[in-house]
């Protein structure tokens, strides 16, 4: 799963924690994993990096190409 960064970006940080909950609940979901798996946990498992992560990565990108 994928975000474009310029929709990332203009995202309140209440609206960020929410998308990052709902993609916590998915992988939870597909790994049949408890509720109380911690996060940090869950994105190991699941080789992702958190949303606030991504964000960076793919602005580091969009700037590296300027």
């Amino acid at each position: 799963m994928d975000y474009s960064s310029l929709i990332l970006t203009r995202l309140s940080k209440k609206r960020l924690k929410q998308l990052q909950s709902i993609q916590n609940a998915a992988v939870r979901a597909i790994y049949k994993l408890p509720y109380n798996f911690s996060s940090a946990d869950l994105n190991d498992k699941a080789k992702l990096p958190s949303l606030a992560e991504r964000m960076r990565q793919l602005n580091m990108t969009i700037y590296d190409e300027n």
